[in-house]
C-alpha cells in the first residue's frame, strides 16, 4: 500500500509545520523523514522521540504572555458563597453574565450556546481572560464587569 493510501495521524502542528505518521513512516509537512542508518526503533518510538524534541524546544523558549487554564473549584469555598454549585454561582451572577456574553459574542455561536446551556462558569471566565488578552477594545468593556 502506498503512503498516499495510508491514513496519517497528526501528532504535532506548529509554526514550522506538522509532524504525522502512519503504520510505517514518520512525516514532516507530508514528506517522509528517512530512518537514520542503524536506527532500529519502531515508528511509535520515533514518534515519541520527535514529540520529545518538540517539547524540549517549546518549553525552553521565553514567553511574552502565557495563560494557564485551571478549572479549579467554583463549587468549593469561594468567599461568602461557601459551597455554591456552578448553577448557584451562575444564578447569582446572571445579570453580569448576560452583560459579559453581550460583549464577548455579537451573535450566538456554538461555544456561547454550550457555555450558557451548561452554565459553565469556568469556561466563560477562561474565555473572558483570553478575549482580554487578544482584544483591547473588548478588554476595556469587560474590565468594569469583572470588578
Amino acid at each position: 500500500m502506498s503512503s498516499e493510501g495510508k491514513k496519517q495521524k497528526e501528532i504535532l502542528i506548529r509554526r514550522e509545520g506538522a509532524v504525522s505518521y502512519d503504520n510505517d513512516n514518520l512525516y514532516c509537512n507530508g514528506v517522509k523523514i528517512p530512518k537514520m542508518e542503524g536506527d532500529t526503533r519502531c515508528v511509535e518510538d520515533r514518534v515519541m522521540a520527535e514529540k520529545q524534541v518538540f517539547y524540549d524546544a517549546f518549553f525552553r523558549q521565553p514567553f511574552k504572555h502565557i495563560v494557564v487554564l485551571a478549572a479549579a473549584g467554583t463549587s468549593l469555598d469561594n468567599g461568602s458563597n461557601k459551597g455554591k454549585t456552578r448553577d448557584g454561582l451562575w444564578k447569582e451572577g446572571e445579570e453580569t453574565i448576560e452583560n459579559l456574553c453581550k460583549i464577548l459574542w455579537t451573535s450566538e455561536t456554538e461555544k456561547s450556546k454550550r457555555i450558557k446551556d451548561e452554565k459553565d462558569i469556568e469556561a466563560l471566565l477562561s474565555h473572558v481572560l483570553l478575549v482580554e488578552k487578544a482584544d483591547e477594545e473588548k478588554a476595556l468593556k469587560l474590565k468594569p464587569l469583572r470588578e
